[in-house]
């Protein structure tokens, strides 16, 4: 077993997610409680040089506050990257946001409509033709460079899609991680009156799907049955399988809940992703006649208003927190490092960490 744990994150320079991430992977393998007695070193890979070395110059700054415990490496070499990596967290997106555009804006001349685009449809398919062949040549680098049983932690999408892939193709260990569950359990606290904080302990839940369309088959609240709980509450606003246009109700609050308690409502099981991804699997709800998603509260995000409000204000936040104008902080994002630590707890053996 290697003496040193190399947790390579390609896609670092991403605007978006380089530096969150970052600072979750950097908290953890800081912890005296976590991976810090296997000396560990986090890789920092994108072919965007000038943005990853703003993720970078936060990586550094992060680590310092955490008492540097956690050595710092970057390149846009991907081979060297992932040489010796028992970990390799793939966040990327082919192109950008730029090559997204059409996904987004040629079905949409054809009367498909899609909210996100990056899970089912014509969206997803170009998404993953342009993904599969680069998660296949890092799967193939892994092989040849990474320990042995290293891991794929993928949180790129279509993560199903990418995930299948390369488990089919290229028979390395890979997992699908993303933190929707931990949004609808956020619904669910405020909708049935439980803290939040505690969902571990007071939550007993199973889930079935794939990403961005699944499902809690089983919800348990205190041991009991939560669902007819939850349909209660639902049917106490008024609110029917056919239900729609809530903006305009007594509970205008719902507006953006409303694909998933119909869903609910008609199947008993509860879908805890957002609206915008769920709508997209069930395109009664992405029509003309919906005014293209609006009245069931589902938004056609454009391309254009990612790039200003999405990737502008993110680059802004990078650049505040590098020179001191934002202050930073040593807090991880405990959805996706939850979602981590229990797949790890599941697929990867204890040993490992040992």
């Amino acid at each position: 077993m290697a003496d040193q744990l190399r947790v390579v994150f390609i896609g670092a320079a991403s605007v978006q997610w380089g530096y969150k991430l970052t600072r979750d992977f950097l908290v953890v393998l800081s912890s005296d409680s976590g991976c810090v007695k296997r000396n560990p070193v986090l890789v920092l890979e994108d072919l965007d040089a000038e943005n990853l070395q703003r993720t970078h110059q936060l990586a550094e700054k992060i680590a310092a506050m955490l008492g540097n415990k956690v050595r710092i490496e970057s390149t846009t070499n991907q081979k060297e990257a992932i040489k010796g990596a028992s970990f390799v967290v793939t966040c990327l997106a082919v192109g950008g946001l730029e090559a997204m555009a059409s996904d987004i804006e040629i079905p949409y001349e054809y009367g498909i409509y899609q909210p996100v685009g990056d899970s089912i449809s014509i969206g997803a398919a170009a998404r993953a033709a342009r993904n599969i062949p680069v998660f296949l040549d890092i799967a193939n680098d892994m092989k040849d460079l990474a320990v042995k049983d290293a891991w794929m932690l993928n949180i790129s999408n279509p993560m199903s899609i990418l995930t299948r892939s390369v488990d089919r193709e290229a028979g390395i260990n890979v997992l699908g991680l993303c933190h929707e569950i931990y949004g609808g359990i956020g619904t669910l606290s405020r909708w049935l009156g439980f803290d939040n904080s505690q969902w571990r302990q007071v939550l007993d839940i199973g889930v079935v799907g794939i990403n961005h369309c699944a499902w809690m088959q089983k919800l348990k609240i205190n041991g009991e049955d939560g669902f007819p709980k939850l349909r209660e509450f639902i049917e106490s606003k008024g609110i029917t399988p056919d239900s729609k246009r809530l903006y305009d109700s007594d509970v205008p609050e719902y507006r953006r809940a409303n694909v998933k308690m119909i869903l609910f409502l008609r199947h008993g099981v509860f879908p805890y992703s957002g609206d915008r991804h769920n709508a997209e699997f069930f395109t009664e709800f992405l029509n003309r006649d919906t005014n293209l998603g609006a009245d069931y509260g589902v938004m056609l995000t454009t391309i254009q208003s990612r790039l200003v409000e999405w990737r502008g204000a993110s680059r802004q936040e990078m650049n505040e927190l590098i020179v001191g104008k934002k202050n930073m902080d040593a807090d991880k994002i405990p959805e996706l490092w939850d979602r981590v630590a229990d797949a790890s707890r599941k697929y990867v053996n204890p040993a490992f960490f040992n």
